[in-house]
């Protein structure tokens, strides 16, 4: 299974919703898939947000957002370039 994106309204973020979120999703499909899978930029702040949640590291795909968009895109003032893979077993 694959998340494929979250948000939280900055107004709310470091509240843990975003985590409760997490949760909720992993409780609905646990022994129905699994891997879980999160695909996000690579920046410090998205890693250690999915890390805390209980994945771990697992690939990039470099280039992602350089070769799959047609404008810069950012993330906490990073242009992001490389797509970073956590994984958590379900």
């Amino acid at each position: 299974m694959e998340l494929k994106s979250i948000a939280v309204d900055p107004a709310f973020q470091r509240k843990g919703y975003g985590k409760k979120l997490i949760e909720f999703t992993i409780a609905q499909y646990k022994g129905k898939y699994a891997t879980y899978l999160v695909g996000t930029g690579d920046v410090p702040s998205a890693a250690c947000f999915y890390e805390a949640c209980g994945f771990h590291r697992s690939h990039i795909l470099k280039d992602f957002f350089i070769d799959h968009y047609d404008h810069p895109m950012f993330e906490d003032g990073i242009q992001l370039v490389d797509m970073l893979y956590l994984a958590q077993a379900l």
